[in-house]
């Protein structure tokens, strides 16, 4: 259910020093830039969305494998892609993944109250970390090439 939940937010700084020239320029070109932030914040939802599907980390590695206990639940209450499919149960997390933006800050993440336990694990019961929020090389670069292509920036 995504009542009652906190946004799971990685918030991160700009360490790439193409990225953060590209930015400095933007921002010198462009007085509102919300529209951009909207389809960055698109971009990196997208991937969230993604590794999903491939039952993958922000680094392409594989999540841990489900339990034997966590398959017989859900075969038991009926999961909606099966009881092997990782990351879903009833479809609630993948359906509540939004990306927001907030004044010059680009927000990716869910207001499931799970979110987190399922990013990062939880000891007792003990469940593994699936990590599903956090950044890739594959969409930086696409959202790098957007921002130069958009406002003719090398």
């Amino acid at each position: 259910m995504s009542r009652g939940g906190s946004w799971l937010r990685l918030k991160a700084t700009m360490t790439d020093d193409k990225a953060s020239a590209a930015i400095k320029k933007l921002r010198k070109k462009v007085e509102n830039i919300s529209p951009l932030l909207s389809d960055i914040g698109t971009a990196y939802k997208n991937a969230v969305l993604r590794r999903f599907v491939a039952e993958v980390d922000p680094d392409g590695r594989a999540w841990a494998d489900l339990s034997d206990v966590t398959i017989k639940y859900k075969k038991s209450h009926g999961s909606v892609l099966g009881p092997y499919k990782k990351g879903v149960f009833k479809g609630n997390l993948f359906a509540n993944i939004r990306s927001r933006t907030y004044k010059n800050e680009v927000v990716v993440g869910s207001n499931v109250v799970y979110a987190k336990r399922f990013n990062y694990g939880y000891p007792k019961p003990y469940q593994p970390p699936r990590p599903f929020i956090g950044f890739d090389e594959q969409t930086n670069l696409l959202v790098l090439k957007a921002l130069k292509r958009q406002f003719k920036i090398r």
